[in-house]
């Protein structure tokens, strides 16, 4: 799996909590958002990138930096650099509703770590 994915730039990863909502008849739990988790799976057949709308908090186990917008794909991204090949159109990000929590392996996530040594 990691001679697979070892080519693949970090930006391109992404690592996704599957879509939940607090179950009606029990706050205490969470239940499964179909809805959110039917245009997940659709960009994921259709081998789309995503875009992970939710503002992370320090909550989310994600460095928060201050006036920095989410992550979105390079403009251009997958298109053909060379001028004599027609270009090819970069596939559009879909973007996840606000309960999918997410980041991209190259988002720093563990900034609380013991470097005591």
């Amino acid at each position: 799996l990691a001679l697979a994915v070892k080519d693949v730039p970090s930006s391109d990863i992404t690592f996704i909590q599957y879509p939940n909502a607090t179950d009606p008849q029990d706050p205490n739990r969470v239940v499964p958002d179909d809805a959110s988790a039917n245009t997940l799976w659709a960009a994921v057949a259709a081998n789309q990138p995503v875009l992970i709308t939710h503002q992370n908090t320090v909550n989310d186990g994600v460095t928060v930096e201050p006036g920095t917008p989410p992550a979105t794909p390079a403009p251009g991204a997958g298109a053909a650099s060379t001028p004599s090949s027609a270009p090819t159109p970069a596939p559009s990000a879909v973007a996840l509703s606000e309960n999918v929590r997410g980041s991209t392996a190259a988002q720093q996530t563990c900034t609380n770590g013991d470097t005591s040594g």
